[in-house]
């Protein structure tokens, strides 16, 4: 029995493993999520979209560190340019994420939710 039937994967698609444990979880749901649609994930398309729950993974962290920043509210400019460069990785990560999402079909489905 392949691991991604034996994993519970509907989507058919076993996730990489060097993603983390939440990371594989949101590649299983988005992987469902696909299928359930009539979009599912091709051998081709399993490492975009690791990248792309890496990605989303990568913001999240990118948010918290900004509120962290945020919240110190100094008037340094180490702190300024620091919330600055964050914001920028951001909103870099989101765009990235986003060709990603369109790329995999994702845009408009139930699966960015």
């Amino acid at each position: 029995m392949p691991t991604a039937e034996r994993q519970g994967n509907k989507g058919g698609v076993a996730p990489p493993g060097y993603l983390s444990r939440a990371e594989k979880n949101a590649f299983r749901r988005l992987s469902a999520a696909l299928n359930t649609e009539g979009k599912p994930i091709s051998a081709g398309q399993i490492e975009v979209l690791a990248d792309f729950v890496k990605l989303r993974s990568r913001i999240a962290t990118l948010e918290k560190m900004l509120r962290a920043e945020v919240a110190k509210k100094s008037e340094f400019d180490s702190i300024k340019s620091r919330i600055v460069a964050v914001s920028r990785q951001i909103d870099s990560s989101t765009r990235l994420s986003m060709a990603l999402g369109e790329k995999l079909g994702l845009a408009g489905t139930a699966a960015t939710n």
